[in-house]
């Protein structure tokens, strides 16, 4: 059986063979006919012709010469995630847009590639020495865990973004990835950065997390690098996650939830029903006898304190939000308007 399997194939592929071979046998008679054609029609005709120059081309392939890639394209493409493929169909389609030949230009992936490497290390050399220029007095560090994609996309890494801060300043040192989340990686990762551009001496202060790795008593990050430093170190604890413990008790306490991870159950089926909630139907402080008593004696000092605040500028519009709700509470009406806003983040840090 495997005989004539093997006996059926070769049929096929010599009359395949045979075919092609054919084919192009029809297309030499095609073009030695067209060509006697064409001389008999000059010779009839008895127009001039001119003779053909056969002579062999020693120019060769025109190189492009033109560069294309500048600074400000190449920060574009980065801004915009362009790989470095797509970037030449794209410089391609630009350059033939504005009636330009692309052949004139160098648009190649390679050529595309170092170029954009040399642009972002000059960046990089202008950054780092622009901030040695400055000659901060001191500089309070910030640092926090992400798990984001490594350069295939196909994976998350721990990765660790590093800034300094001083006043009127705010320096990111880098985003390290790092093999696990532990107290000993990060504190090596963030002294790293600290030794990379000379703030050793100048650091007075960390801010980070209130997790198991930042502030273990023997293995915390923060501790290990306060060793490292061989010096006391402010320790400024992320006001989110100190709240958070505070507000964490209210709802123990008050039985509101099982608490079984980050989340809360209760505000994660209330911004899932937010939608058909009457936004205008809200309860203010007077409503329940209860509330009313506690917030009373406080209420026009809270409401003086609320105006204040509002009107000067917020890093973050959560807590211009949060002041906006409580102004509502109170039974007052912010400067924007009466309007409560999409529930967002609803984990106990926010």
């Amino acid at each position: 059986k495997r005989k004539k399997i093997r006996i059926n194939q070769e049929k096929t592929k010599r009359k395949k063979y045979e075919n092609e071979l054919s084919n192009i046998e029809m297309v030499e008679t095609l073009e030695f006919t067209t060509s006697e054609e064409e001389e008999e029609k000059k010779e009839d005709g008895g127009s001039m012709v001119l003779e053909e120059d056969h002579r062999p081309c020693t120019s060769g392939i025109q190189r492009a010469t033109k560069e294309i890639m500048t600074p400000r394209l190449s920060a574009a493409l980065d801004k915009c995630k362009v790989s470095d493929r797509d970037a030449v169909h794209l410089l391609t389609a630009c350059v033939e847009s504005v009636s330009l030949n692309p052949s004139d230009y160098i648009i190649n992936r390679t050529s595309i590639k170092k170029c954009r490497e040399i642009f972002r290390k000059k960046v990089a050399e202008k950054v780092h020495s622009d901030f040695c220029t400055l000659n901060v007095d001191f500089v309070i560090v910030h640092w926090d865990t992400k798990l984001l994609p490594n350069l295939s996309g196909q994976e998350k890494v721990d990765s660790l973004p590093v800034i300094a801060s001083s006043p009127n300043v705010e320096q990111l040192l880098g985003v390290p990835q790092i093999p696990s989340g532990t107290g000993s990686e990060i504190s090596s990762a963030v002294y790293d950065s600290l030794e990379k551009w000379l703030l050793l001496d100048k650091v007075q202060g960390f801010v980070f997390d209130t997790t198991a790795s930042n502030t273990g008593r023997l293995n915390g990050a923060s501790t290990l690098l306060e060793q490292r430093l061989s010096r006391d170190i402010l320790f400024l604890a992320c006001r989110h996650h100190v709240s958070e413990l505070i507000m964490q008790a209210a709802f123990n306490e008050a039985k509101l939830h099982v608490s079984s991870g980050p989340d809360i159950a209760i505000f994660k089926l209330f911004k899932n029903a937010w939608k058909n909630i009457n936004k205008t139907n809200i309860l203010v402080w007077n409503t329940d006898k209860y509330f009313e008593k506690i917030i009373s004696p406080k209420r026009e000092e809270v409401l003086s304190f609320c105006f204040q605040k509002i009107t000067e500028d917020h890093p973050r519009d959560d807590y211009k939000e949060f002041i906006e709700l409580v102004i509502i509470v109170l039974g007052d009406i912010p400067p924007g308007g009466l309007k409560i806003r999409q529930p967002g983040a609803y984990h106990q840090a926010r």
